[in-house]
């Protein structure tokens, strides 16, 4: 087996599984459309590392954490619902993306390709993998009593 294969299959079975955690946390609380919109936030992070030549992944995740923040200062400061919110979020993240993206670099950009996904990533991935899942594992009780009353 390859070793850059069996990187991407560890990588992919580690984040679908808490990802499928998370989740039922999510459509429990009813905002299991925010993962969508916060993803293609990521656009223009990634835009901007695929034109400086930097690591996606630190171009992305600083605009998922200004998407969020931004999101949470909306729904304080308006009576807009969750959906609407993300919704103005995501097409102005995606705007935004296409005003720096060269056409040629939109296909990686939308898409990714998990087989160049490298040893020190897969690392990292399983790492926060494990500690996003204990998080959840000790606040899934109290979340679901939440949701019951």
């Amino acid at each position: 087996m390859d070793f850059q294969f069996l990187l991407s299959l560890i990588c992919g079975i580690f984040i679908g599984g808490v990802a499928g955690f998370l989740g039922t946390l999510m459509l429990s609380k009813r905002i299991a459309l925010v993962a969508g919109p916060l993803g293609h936030l990521t656009l223009p992070g990634i835009a901007l590392a695929l034109i400086y030549g930097f690591d996606v992944s630190l171009g992305a995740f600083p605009f998922v954490i200004l998407g969020i923040i931004l999101i949470w200062f909306l729904e304080l400061k308006t009576k807009l619902p969750m959906e609407a919110l993300t919704a103005i979020v995501f097409a102005s993240g995606v705007a935004i993306a296409f005003l720096f993206l060269p056409i040629a670099k939109a296909e990686t950009a939308l898409i990714g390709d998990i087989t160049k996904v490298g040893f020190e990533d897969t690392i990292i991935t399983v790492i926060l993998s494990i500690f996003i899942f204990l998080i959840i594992k000790k606040i899934y009780p109290q979340i679901t009593l939440i949701n019951i009353s």
